[in-house]
């Protein structure tokens, strides 16, 4: 029997990858560990816990690992999977799991490999496995045993827990009509079930589940292409899912990835406000943690998407009678876009995040077709994608009393919302110049926050250099 042991620092490794999740530990392995058995073509996953012993079972029927994945499932030096390759990590459960467990036995049958592991703690600075021939598992897929240490609490101690855990975060794989979705595109088989403690979770209609109404299904459209599916309700309670959540579940291949609001706030009904949207083109904007989507570089590719849903959404809310917070203060905001033209010289962001003019520049159309930028000077070229570049184009700026956000201010589609609810604001509200200040800072805030977003090396100088240009004006 051959034993293994980790070359590196283990002990750092784990709690890093876990900090990386903004779930509790026991969760995250279970959402991970579901996540690979899904990416390997599973059709049957059962999940078992034993809160006596403490161990959580996961089994699925999928394609089994080969040599190579099992060595990385092992492997703490192994990359992670590329963005679009799926919505699992190989072995990130169970390597997770070392934060909270003592002990995880894997057991792996594909057409050309057929291996297990018992993987546990021999000291607190050395993490071995050994090798195993699998007894457990007769057929190809992989079965995982996570034995917790007794001192640590489980969140889902019963498998009402789990099934509740299951929904939260795959909740299309628990409906038909996603299933015969995702059948459709060669995702998953519209048979896919999980079986919890030995009960199938029956699939169910989330309109009917979550006793929805003023229901709306959609079919978000680009070019006259439909790229994915989804359907809006209000629910009878608040927080239908639970753990307070609610809004539209965006979800790429079965996998919810955050509840969103698209930046609009229906008041007291917002709690009962539901939605799920399963877009498969997603998966190419996910975060290394795949709990947020990431825009670097695609800002305007993940628009094309998220756009369409969000405008559906808008149109939604006002069809169902709920009145949408507009934006106020406009003869404010039109100066406020006169003070940022006066510095587009100094500060040749503004003129590509905006798409307007400055003196001596031509046309707003080129070479490149409407909207390309045509400079007549020499300037350094920034890596930057503009939000809008309509000719005639220029700073949009709109303002939104919006307390519950924490936010100065924030990018939504071309325009630079401020939020009039903030604390600072309404403190300066009555006084027309520090007000005045205010607003071109949170401005300032909020492109620094986006044009960072697009960039691997973050600026942090954009705001003081536009403050600064703006002062000497």
């Amino acid at each position: 029997m051959s034993i293994h042991k980790s070359s590196v620092n283990f002990q750092n490794l784990i709690r890093d990858l876990a900090e990386m999740y903004p779930f509790e530990v026991p969760v995250t392995v279970v959402v991970e560990i579901l996540a690979n058995a899904l990416d390997s073509n599973a059709g049957k996953i059962l999940i078992d816990y034993d809160d006596r012993s403490n161990i959580l079972t996961i089994v699925d029927n999928g394609k089994g690992m080969d040599i190579n994945e099992f060595k990385q499932y092992h492997d703490f030096a192994a990359g992670l999977k590329k963005r679009g390759g799926g919505i699992g990590f190989a072995g990130v459960g169970a390597k997770i799991s070392f934060n909270v467990a003592n002990r995880v036995i894997t057991e792996t049958r594909s057409k050309s490999f057929s291996g297990g592991s018992n993987w546990y703690l021999h000291s607190d600075s050395d993490l071995v496995w050994e090798n195993i021939e699998p007894t457990k598992l007769q057929n190809y897929g992989t079965r995982i045993e996570v034995h917790f240490k007794d001192n640590i609490k489980i969140p889902f101690s019963s498998m009402k827990d789990i099934v509740d855990l299951i929904k939260r975060h795959y909740l299309p794989l628990t409906d038909p009509k996603f299933l015969a979705l995702y059948e459709k595109l060669h995702l998953y088989s519209q048979n896919l079930r999980f079986i919890v403690n030995g009960h199938e979770i029956k699939p169910q209609v989330i309109t009917d589940s979550f006793e929805l109404e003023k229901v709306k299904e959609f079919l978000p459209e680009r070019n006259g292409k439909i790229f994915g599916y989804g359907v809006l309700g209000v629910s009878k309670k608040e927080y239908p899912v639970g753990n307070d959540a609610c809004g539209v579940f965006l979800c790429t291949h079965g996998k919810v990835i955050k509840a969103d609001f698209f930046n609009q706030f229906p008041g007291s009904l917002g709690p009962q406000i539901f939605g799920v949207v399963e877009i498969p083109e997603f998966v190419n904007f996910l975060t290394t943690a795949k709990t947020d989507f990431i825009h670097i570089g695609k800002y305007r590719e993940f628009e094309k998407l998220y756009d369409p849903i969000r405008q559906t959404f808008k149109l939604w809310l006002k069809e169902i009678g709920i009145q949408i917070i507009e934006a106020t203060e406009k003869d404010e905001a039109k100066k406020i876009e006169q003070e940022l033209k006066k510095i587009i010289t100094d500060i040749p962001e503004l003129s590509n995040f905006f798409g307007f003019r400055t003196k001596g520049q031509g046309p707003l159309s080129g070479p490149s077709g409407p909207g390309h930028i045509i400079p007549v000077r020499k300037r350094p070229r920034r890596n930057i994608n503009p939000i809008s570049r309509n000719a005639g184009g220029g700073p949009k700026i709109q303002f939104t009393s919006t307390p519950e956000k924490i936010d100065l201010a924030w990018i939504e589609g071309n325009t630079v919302i401020v939020n009039t609810g903030h604390s600072s604001y309404k403190k300066l509200r009555s006084d027309p110049k520090p007000k005045r200040v205010h607003c071109l800072f949170a401005i300032a805030a909020a492109i620094q926050k986006f044009l960072n977003s697009e960039k691997a090396m973050p600026d942090l100088t954009f705001m003081d250099r536009m403050m600064s240009a703006w002062g000497k004006k």
